[in-house]
C-alpha cells in the first residue's frame, strides 16, 4: 500500500536536577508523548483483496519520575530511592477487508438493465476462482468443515466469505505507579553487595464504541475519509478487576579477583502487568458459551450487552520472570584483551502465549488469541572477546548459546460443540531465539603520510535455525512430527572509510549482506489457513558510498 506506516509524533520532556548537599541529589523527569499513526497492511501481497488491514491509532501518555540519590559512611553506601507514575491512553479504529473482492464477486446479486428493463447477473470473476482452486489443490485444503474448495466452484468456506471483515473502535487506559529503591554496599575493597526492591501498582480499563458508519471505502486502495474516531455511543465499558500490588526484588554480588578481573552473581525479578483486554478470537457464534473454567470473565460496568458475539474478556494474570546470571568481566594484557563470559537462567510464569482458535472440524481460525497460562524457560551462555594485537588492528568475536522451551502450553479448550483453542506444545522453542548465534569482525587502521587515515572494517554474523512464529500452530511440521525451522544464515558486511588529517569529513564505501543471503526476519506462516505465507525477508545485497561532514 502506498501509505504503509505514517505517524505524527509530539514528544517533550522536562528534567530538573538539584544538588541538595554534597551527599544528596534530587532529579525529576517529566514527559508528555502523543502519536497519531495509520498503518495499512496488505498481508497476502496478491492482486486480490484477500486480507487488508487499515489501523488508525491515537496514543497519549504522560509520565513522572523522581530520583533521590545519596551516599553514606564515606561513600561505602550508595543508594537510590524513587517514585514512578505513568498514565497511558490508546484509541484504535481497526478495519479489515477480509475476502472483500471474493465475497462481492460471488454474491448472487441481480441488477436491472436500464436499457432492456430485464434483470442480469453480475459478470463472473473467473480469475479469483482459479486462484482459490489452485491454492486448495496445492495445499490439500479440501477436507475441512464447510465444503470442498474444488467442488464448490472455487467458493471459499462460508465464514471466510461473510465474517472475516471487521470494523471496530476501541480504547484502553492504564495507570502505573511504583516505588523503588536500591543500595550498594562496599563490604571490602573487593566485595560489593547490591539489594533492590520495587512495589508496583496498576489499574486500567477498556472501551468498545459504536463507530459511525460510512467510513470504510469499498476498496482498501482508497484512503478512508472522515473522522476515524467518531462514534454514536459506548457498546462496552470494562474496568480491570483489582489486583494485588506486585513486589519484585534484586540481589547482586560482585568480587574483584584482581584489578581488572571481576566476577558477579545477580538474581532479579521482573514482570509484565496485564489488563483485562477485549480479545477478538474470531467469528464463532457460540463463543459466548465458553465455560467459566476457561478463565472467561463477565464484563465489568457494561453499558449494553456484556459481550460482542465474537469476543470474550480474558483476565490475564501478571507475567513474571525470575532471572539468575553469573558472569566474569576482565581486561587483560594491559587492556589489550577484553574477555567477558555470562551464564543466565530465566523462568517465566503467566507467560504470554499466542494461540489460534479452531472450529469443530479442527481447522485453525486466523484470529490470534493471547493466553496468560504459559510457562517457559531460557538458559544459555554468552562469550565476548575484543583483542587489539597491534595499535592498528582490533579483532572482536562473540558466541551466544541459548536453549528456550515452552514448558506449559497455554491450552484453552471449550466443551464439545464449542470453540477449541490449542497452545504451543511443550518443548517448542521461542520465536526468533536461535540456539546458536555468533559474530566475528576486524577493524584495521592505515595512517597516511598527509595525516589522514583509511579504516577497513569487516563483520560477519551467523544465526542458527530458528522458529519464526509465536503462534506455533502456524509453524509447519514434518512427517516425523518435528517443527520445520527457518534455515541458518550468515550476513557479511564491510566498509572502507577515508578521513583527512583534520577529521572534518569522511568518505565511505560500504557493502551490506555481501553474500546476498535470503532470510526471513518477520511475518507468519498461514498456508494452512489463508493459503499464503506472510514473510518479511531481509534486505538483499547492497553497496553504496557515503560522504559525511563534521562541524
Amino acid at each position: 500500500m502506498q501509505d504503509g506506516i505514517t505517524a505524527n509524533l509530539r514528544y517533550s520532556t522536562l528534567t530538573a536536577d538539584w544538588d541538595i548537599n554534597d551527599t544528596l541529589h534530587l532529579q525529576t523527569i517529566l514527559s508528555d508523548w502523543t502519536q497519531r499513526q495509520r498503518q495499512v497492511v496488505d498481508f497476502d501481497g496478491t492482486e486480490f483483496l484477500i486480507t487488508t488491514d487499515d489501523i488508525n491509532q491515537i496514543q497519549h501518555n504522560t509520565s513522572a519520575e523522581i530520583h533521590l540519590t545519596g551516599k553514606a559512611l564515606h561513600d561505602k553506601i550508595n543508594w537510590l530511592a524513587g517514585y514512578y507514575r505513568l498514565n497511558l491512553d490508546n484509541k484504535q479504529r481497526f478495519y479489515r477487508w477480509g475476502m472483500w473482492e471474493f465475497a462481492d464477486a460471488s454474491a448472487v446479486t441481480v441488477t436491472s438493465n436500464p436499457v432492456t428493463g430485464t434483470a442480469v447477473p453480475p459478470p463472473a470473476n473467473t480469475a479469483y476462482r482459479e486462484y482459490v482452486r489452485q491454492t486448495a489443490f496445492l495445499l490439500d485444503l479440501n477436507g475441512f468443515a464447510g465444503g470442498n474448495m474444488l467442488t464448490t466452484g472455487g467458493n471459499l468456506y462460508p465464514w471466510a466469505l461473510t465474517q472475516i471483515s471487521d470494523d471496530s473502535l476501541t480504547s484502553s487506559w492504564d495507570k502505573d505507579r511504583a516505588l523503588f529503591g536500591e543500595a550498594t554496599f562496599s563490604v571490602t575493597q573487593k566485595l560489593e553487595l547490591t539489594v533492590g526492591a520495587r512495589i508496583s501498582d496498576k489499574s486500567g480499563g477498556d472501551y468498545r464504541y459504536l463507530p459511525n458508519d460510512a467510513f470504510r471505502t469499498p476498496d482498501p486502495g482508497i484512503r478512508p475519509q472522515g473522522d476515524a474516531f467518531s462514534y454514536s455511543g459506548i457498546a462496552l465499558s470494562t474496568e480491570d478487576p483489582p489486583k494485588p500490588k506486585i513486589h519484585t526484588y534484586k540481589f547482586s554480588a560482585s568480587y574483584h579477583i584482581r584489578d581488572r578481573i571481576m566476577a558477579y552473581l545477580t538474581y532479579a525479578e521482573g514482570f509484565t502487568a496485564a489488563s483485562t483486554p477485549q480479545v477478538r478470537i474470531g467469528p464463532l457464534s457460540n463463543i459466548n458459551s465458553i465455560p467459566a473454567s476457561a478463565n472467561a470473565q463477565p464484563a465489568q460496568n457494561a453499558t449494553s450487552d456484556p459481550l460482542h458475539p465474537d469476543q470474550v474478556l480474558i483476565d490475564l494474570p501478571v507475567e513474571t520472570i525470575d532471572n539468575t546470571e553469573i558472569g566474569i568481566r576482565s581486561d587483560l594484557l594491559d587492556g589489550k584483551l577484553r574477555f567477558n563470559a555470562t551464564y543466565f537462567d530465566s523462568t517465566w510464569n503467566g507467560m504470554r502465549i499466542t494461540l489460534l482458535p479452531s472450529d469443530d472440524g479442527g481447522n485453525s481460525q486466523p484470529f490470534p488469541y493471547s493466553s496468560g497460562d504459559g510457562k517457559g524457560t531460557a538458559s544459555g551462555w554468552e562469550f565476548e572477546v575484543d583483542w587489539a594485537p597491534t595499535d592498528r588492528l582490533t579483532i572482536n568475536a562473540g558466541v551466544g548459546l541459548i536453549d528456550t522451551n515452552y514448558i506449559q502450553a497455554g491450552v484453552f479448550t471449550g466443551v464439545p460443540g464449542q470453540v477449541n483453542i490449542t497452545g504451543n506444545y511443550p518443548g517448542a522453542p521461542f520465536a526468533y531465539a536461535a540456539d546458536t548465534t555468533a559474530t566475528v569482525g576486524a577493524t584495521y587502521r592505515i595512517p597516511m603520510s598527509n595525516g589522514g587515515q583509511v579504516t577497513v572494517v569487516g563483520n560477519y554474523g551467523y544465526t542458527g535455525e530458528y522458529a519464526r512464529d509465536a503462534a506455533y500452530q502456524r509453524t509447519q511440521i514434518d512427517l516425523n512430527g518435528n517443527p520445520v525451522l527457518e534455515p541458518a544464515y550468515g550476513i557479511l558486511n564491510a566498509r572502507v572509510v577515508y578521513e583527512p588529517a583534520a577529521r572534518n569529513y569522511s568518505v565511505e564505501v560500504w557493502g551490506k549482506n555481501l553474500l546476498d543471503e535470503l532470510y526471513v526476519n518477520g511475518g507468519f506462516d498461514t498456508r494452512d489457513i489463508w493459503g499464503y505465507d506472510f514473510s518479511i525477508v531481509g534486505r538483499s545485497r547492497e553497496v553504496g558510498v557515503g560522504l559525511s561532514f563534521r562541524f
